[in-house]
């Protein structure tokens, strides 16, 4: 098979063990050779999204006109970095650990979450009270404004945690709503 080019051995290869077992041996082949190349890959932290300043204004009244979300509430997060804007006036979610969550605003129905499950966690409203697990930044953000003293937890949607890995985010001796 050295001699010849690729279809040619894929040809004799055919023709001698049928063409079932040729596709079986060439997909184990390839997967073989993908999982290499994924396994080759470091592990890198995603590059958090640029903030963009003159964006903040746009993203800001989006929040607090169109979702409603109290803007003392909005400015906190802000001033505490967890909440920007980038240069697509999309907003950015920043994860507990790592990465991060953007949301487009207005028409734009983009949306993305980067960083790996495991190492990033989810998105966090620190508080006192009950702990509130939700699907997603904007829920987090929401469920604070409507109970001020909650500890509210978005690791559904941003963070695709899997399910046993959940109640390690979830601080011990408090109540938890879902």
């Amino acid at each position: 098979l050295s001699s010849v080019d690729f279809k040619a051995a894929i040809a004799i290869l055919r023709d001698s063990f049928g063409a079932d077992r040729t596709r079986q041996a060439a997909a184990a082949i390839a997967a073989k050779g993908a999982e290499l190349a994924v396994d080759a890959v470091p592990d890198v932290s995603p590059p958090m999204p640029q903030k963009d300043e003159s964006r903040w204004e746009h993203v800001r009244a989006w929040l607090t006109q169109v979702r409603k979300l109290p803007g003392k509430l909005v400015d906190l997060m802000y001033v505490k970095g967890s909440i920007y804007a980038n240069r697509f006036a999309g907003c950015v979610f920043k994860r507990d650990r790592e990465g991060y969550a953007i949301r487009g605003i207005g028409r734009s129905t983009f949306k993305q979450t980067a960083g790996k499950a495991l190492a990033c966690g989810g998105f966090s409203v620190p508080g006192s009270g009950d702990v509130w697990v939700v699907e997603g930044p904007i829920d987090a953000l929401s469920v604070k404004a409507i109970c001020p003293d909650a500890h509210v937890l978005a690791l559904l949607g941003t963070s695709g945690l899997p399910a046993d890995q959940v109640p390690h985010e979830i601080p011990t001796g408090r109540r938890v709503v879902l």
